[in-house]
């Protein structure tokens, strides 16, 4: 049986035009987009919450979302409080983001109100020099099907094929 894949192009910019700019590219190419808005909020430059709005506005009807704003620490953009990354995610969710993706270890700080949207718990290991350790893995993932999440994600970083059999 074929697999239709679904593909997700992450769009991140620091400016407003430019990821409008991106996202008219992105949904050109795929029903999928994800939107970074950690990277847009990451500096200190007037951009509101209202512009999330504009930035809805500016996505086809057909095209699913998904709202990512990573802290820095977590391997994001974002450096502001978790308050405000929830605040960030809430207007997302309020605009109609199909999907929001939430860091596994703040997960339980930030519940967002009537949620419309499917949550994603991710869990990001880029830092991985040595060997996986998949006991570790196990032990995260479960306690991230423990949640209320609709799907689990694990982003790690392999360094070789035997990382990637461990993994699978």
């Amino acid at each position: 049986m074929p697999i239709n894949p679904k593909i997700c192009i992450p769009c991140a910019a620091d400016n407003l035009q430019d990821f409008i700019s991106q996202i008219n590219i992105a949904q050109e190419q795929t029903n999928y987009i994800e939107l970074r808005l950690d990277a847009l909020f990451s500096k200190n430059n007037n951009i509101s919450l209202d512009n999330i709005n504009t930035i809805f506005k500016s996505i086809k009807p057909n095209i699913k979302t998904i709202a990512t704003c990573r802290q820095k620490k977590y391997g994001g953009f974002f450096e502001n409080n978790t308050q405000k990354q929830k605040e960030i995610l809430q207007h997302a969710n309020d605009f109609g983001c199909d999907y929001i993706d939430i860091d596994y270890p703040i997960y339980n700080n930030i519940k967002i109100s009537n949620l419309t949207a499917k949550t994603i718990i991710s869990y990001h290991e880029f830092e991985n020099q040595n060997n996986i350790n998949i006991n570790n893995l196990n032990k995260i993932k479960k306690a991230m099907s423990e949640t209320s999440a609709d799907i689990i994600k694990l982003a790690i970083h392999c360094n070789n094929n035997q990382d990637v059999k461990i993994l699978y």
